[in-house]
């Protein structure tokens, strides 16, 4: 296996057992100057990345990722997760979001790590009959 597989079988297995108790796991598969970014927030440095992911758990009574297929680029910078996020808030419907993971590492430890998934969606679903709503505004750019 060579490097690029291995750090992308790494991460893939870190995030399908991610659980509030095991959050510091992932400490050596980044660097201490991570770079992090999603639809909500850039954050900058392990720290506040791991205490992202301990707010993340403590909104939900259950929060799962399945990871469907994972992948390292050839020059073993790049890594490419696709998962799908299911968690059950402390209050409303239950949510699944779909997304992906770009994550680049230097040494064998991630570096910037971007995470796409679409917020519309997610809030959409969280209010009813947000969906159709959803699809009906955005409907003109279609």
């Amino acid at each position: 296996m060579n490097a690029e597989d291995n750090l992308a079988s790494r991460l893939k297995e870190a995030l399908a057992a991610l659980r509030p108790e095991t959050i510091d796991a992932l400490r050596p598969l980044y660097h201490e100057n991570l770079e992090f970014r999603d639809p909500i927030q850039t954050l900058r440095g392990i720290e506040d990345f791991l205490a992202m992911n301990r707010r993340l758990f403590a909104r939900f009574r259950e929060l799962t990722f399945d990871v469907s297929s994972s992948i390292g680029s050839g020059d073993g910078r790049d890594v490419f997760l696709v998962w799908t996020m299911r968690a059950v808030p402390k209050v409303g419907p239950r949510l699944a979001v779909d997304g992906v993971t770009h994550a680049r590492a230097e040494g064998g430890r991630v570096t910037h790590q971007r995470d796409y998934w679409d917020l519309g969606e997610l809030v959409a679903r969280a209010i009813p009959g947000g969906p159709a709503a959803l699809r009906f505004l955005l409907k003109p750019f279609a």
